[in-house]
């Protein structure tokens, strides 16, 4: 994988850093490690599936309802959380070249406790095509509260504009100009801040992400993937190896944190 920092909340520790006495609550991670050990200095874990080869003008993804667990006791200033999206990025911009949406809940000053819909976007003006533009930091948007039921999760540019879609509903757009990078890849992955967080399901019941399926063209149709079934997932940043990730099917993975 390219070695680009891809995801959401990535300049959150700097914002915390100017924040005192903040304090915030977790959900104990039932059949898993409960304590938050990496605290304020943690970087994230990903695991997922990415297509590359580009353009990429959506990504789609369907997950059934599931309440994704945060460790308890977390440290002063500690930004952490357990997050799902469905993803589109530049093969090799910056960590803040990000487009999504997903679900989740995460400590952070930005979010509130509880489970929510989450959109996040970025963008560097590093990156070719975004020269003299402002940065934007991907952090984290609640998107309405989660219902714990199954849906569809959605890129999709469409009519000059990225909508960010839940099922049907549009939860946030932004203006084609925003997006200066080029998409050239398409991914569906698990995300968390702490080791002792949850990624995806337990062993026993895995969370599935099935419907996997991408546009190549602005208000283009949605294809199908076409993933080698019994093959390793292939988008990460080197989690701990108790975050797991297979793929069941040409157009599905399966995610979830061993027991510890």
């Amino acid at each position: 994988m390219p070695n680009i920092r891809r995801a959401f909340l990535a300049m959150m520790s700097i914002i915390v850093a100017s924040i005192t006495a903040l304090t915030f609550t977790g959900t104990t991670l039932a059949l898993s490690y409960s304590s938050c050990v990496e605290g304020p200095l943690a970087v994230n874990h990903w695991r997922g599936e990415a297509v590359t080869g580009g353009p990429r003008h959506g990504t789609s993804g369907t997950v059934i309802g599931r309440t994704l667990l945060m460790c308890s006791n977390p440290g002063a200033f500690e930004v952490d959380g357990t997050f799902y999206f469905s993803n589109v990025e530049p093969t090799n911009g910056s960590f803040r070249d990000i487009i999504q949406v997903g679900f989740g809940q995460g400590r952070s000053p930005s979010l509130l406790p509880g489970m929510h819909f989450i959109t996040g976007f970025g963008r560097s003006n590093t990156t070719p095509g975004c020269a003299g533009l402002s940065n934007v930091d991907p952090i984290a948007h609640q998107a309405g509260s989660y219902d714990n039921t199954s849906h569809d999760y959605k890129v999709y540019h469409q009519n000059n504009v990225w909508n960010l879609l839940v099922g049907s509903t549009v939860k946030l757009s932004y203006p084609e100009a925003d997006l200066c990078w080029s998409p050239a890849r398409s991914s569906w992955f698990g995300e968390t801040w702490d080791s002792g967080d949850q990624m995806g399901g337990t062993p026993s019941s895995r969370m599935g992400v099935t419907s996997l399926n991408y546009a190549t063209a602005e208000n283009g149709g949605f294809v199908y993937t076409s993933l080698l079934p019994a093959g390793s997932c292939n988008y990460n940043n080197a989690p701990p190896n108790w975050y797991q990730c297979d793929i069941p099917s040409s157009r599905s993975i399966e995610l979830w944190t061993l027991d510890r």
